[in-house]
């Protein structure tokens, strides 16, 4: 499904992402990027309110695991990342508010979802996360390629340019997310095998370089 511009024209869409990427750079807030001039485009659908509701918590998810690690671990990749996801959830925050849409992760401790299937998966995690390092880093990776997977899903059932290009933005991110957690597994001799996506994708993404871009670490 190709992404169309809004009705109301390709300069709000422009303007909103250029917000976006002040956002993730500090340079605004949600709020001053609610007030940036970009309008709100006159539709959406039920899926895609759905599907921002899941990848806010999902982007969540991602940032309390990583927190998580970083605590017990003291690996420094784990830290950088976990900002990264910061980011990645403030910029799906920031649509939630343009489109109106309330926020499942507003105000929520580390840990806390609405999601059922997230608040278990997160306990899962950081179980095995806390077992070893190298199971640690096997569940950064887990995530990323399932953050994948979910943002491949939700970017098929988007219409919307402005919703399209974070998840684009932030799927790259997780592409180098993933690419991190698999050189430190290498680099203490454990070789990293597939654990979402097909084994061809995983090993294109971690054989090709590191991307740059506003909402990447």
């Amino acid at each position: 499904m190709k992404p169309q511009n809004t009705p109301l024209g390709i300069n709000a869409v422009v303007g909103f992402a250029v917000a976006v990427i002040l956002l993730a750079s500090g340079v605004l807030g949600v709020d001053a990027l609610m007030h940036s001039g970009a309008s709100v485009p006159h539709t959406i659908s039920k899926q895609e309110i759905k599907d921002l509701r899941y990848m806010r918590e999902e982007e969540k998810l991602a940032r309390d695991v990583y927190m998580f690690l970083a605590d017990r671990w003291g690996l420094p990749a784990f830290q950088r990342i976990a900002q990264a996801e910061q980011r990645h959830t403030d910029a799906i925050a920031a649509l939630l508010d343009r489109y109106h849409i309330p926020d499942p992760a507003r105000d929520k401790a580390p840990g806390v979802f609405v999601d059922a299937g997230l608040s278990a998966l997160y306990a899962e995690l950081v179980a095995k996360g806390s077992q070893s390092l190298d199971q640690a880093l096997w569940v950064g990776g887990l995530i990323e390629e399932v953050d994948i997977h979910d943002l491949d899903k939700a970017l098929a059932n988007t219409q919307l340019l402005d919703i399209s290009q974070v998840y684009q933005q932030i799927q790259a991110g997780s592409r180098n997310h993933l690419r991190a957690f698999v050189s430190n597994l290498e680099n203490r001799g454990t070789p990293y095998r597939a654990q979402k996506l097909s084994p061809d994708r995983v090993r294109v993404i971690v054989t090709g370089p590191m991307e740059r871009g506003p909402l990447f670490f």
